[in-house]
């Protein structure tokens, strides 16, 4: 996974080197006379490469089109479930009762449980055995007027039309993941290029001290956001029985830092600029969840504590 290098939020490095490259302009003598590749050109070119990084998609205009069909897909995922729950109506009225827990199975009950927590894969697979057994099965089913004669075909309608919105979502998540790729790759090399030219200002500025702080990447993400002893703790705790889980990875979207829980479920990640977070929390075992629009503020470590659901329900 392409890493962020940047201590700070896309939007801080961007505003953040339109400082420096606007301070490294207003000195230009003294950086060509530093380093002869100093000139207005070169500027120019690195501004532009900063207006191109900053003009890619952000987090929510990537991640609209998947979300949209995030939502279509739960909705399709309900009406296949609820086609399940028909034909299991279907079967109990044709089989014997002990017979019901195989015939069960075969129409797909052992995907119903995942379906209900969202798993695409399994609702495919739950349609796909509904499909074939209410297809198999429809003499058996149809006798007695129990199962309407239009049954089936609703089934395969249903598995058609969520086959090909999975396959939407999967194509539109794929390439929200490369365009964050590239977005962060654009600002990282946004930050490389920044640094190496406060690194040179520093250099330059040295005996300086008026002029030397406008060269310090702390300096300005001060100036930008008020950059202190900011950050965020909390505690991370089982959905069901509340009790703390060690180990789960808690990681800041925009900027990349990131801590595990301890034996006791505490976390702490600091220090943070101020701004808002999107944290991505995930463990072994258990849903991974995306908490978006957490706000850190000017010298406070906030608190944030976290229920995390099993990704499966267990014996």
């Amino acid at each position: 996974m392409l890493k962020r290098n940047y201590p700070c939020t896309q939007q801080e490095v961007y505003t953040i080197a339109r400082l420096g490259w606007s301070s490294c302009q207003e000195n230009l003598s003294d950086f060509t006379a530093f380093k002869p590749k100093y000139t207005a050109a070169f500027i120019a070119a690195k501004l532009t490469d900063l207006e191109a990084a900053e003009a890619l998609p952000a987090e929510q205009q990537r991640n609209a089109i998947p979300e949209n069909l995030r939502v279509q897909l739960k909705e399709a995922a309900r009406v296949c479930m609820n086609h399940f729950q028909s034909l299991k109506c279907y079967i109990e009225d044709s089989f014997p009762a002990d017979q019901l827990k195989a015939e069960y199975e075969a129409a797909g009950q052992e995907h119903y449980i995942y379906c209900q927590r969202n798993n695409w894969d399994s609702v495919v697979a739950l349609m796909n055995f509904c499909n074939t057994y209410a297809t198999e099965k429809a003499s058996t089913l149809s006798a007695n007027d129990v199962m309407p004669a239009n049954f089936p075909l609703k089934v395969s309608t249903a598995r058609t039309e969520f086959i090909a919105l999975h396959q939407d979502f999967l194509k539109a998540d794929e390439e929200a993941a490369k365009q964050t790729k590239r977005k962060i790759k654009a600002t990282n090399q946004v930050y490389r290029d920044l640094s190496k030219m406060l690194a040179d200002g520093q250099e330059i500025f040295r005996n300086n001290d008026e002029q030397l702080p406008d060269f310090i990447f702390s300096n300005l993400l001060y100036r930008v956001s008020g950059a202190g002893a900011a950050g965020v703790r909390g505690v991370v705790t089982h959905a069901i029985n509340n009790k703390p889980i060690p180990e789960v990875s808690i990681t800041m979207d925009e900027t990349g830092d990131s801590a595990l829980t301890d034996d006791v479920g505490k976390f702490e990640i600091a220090p943070l600029a101020s701004g808002t977070y999107t944290l991505l929390v995930t463990a072994d075992g258990f849903q991974p969840q995306t908490i978006p629009g957490h706000k850190v503020l000017v010298g406070t470590i906030s608190t944030l504590n976290i229920s995390l659901s099993p990704s499966a329900i267990t014996a």
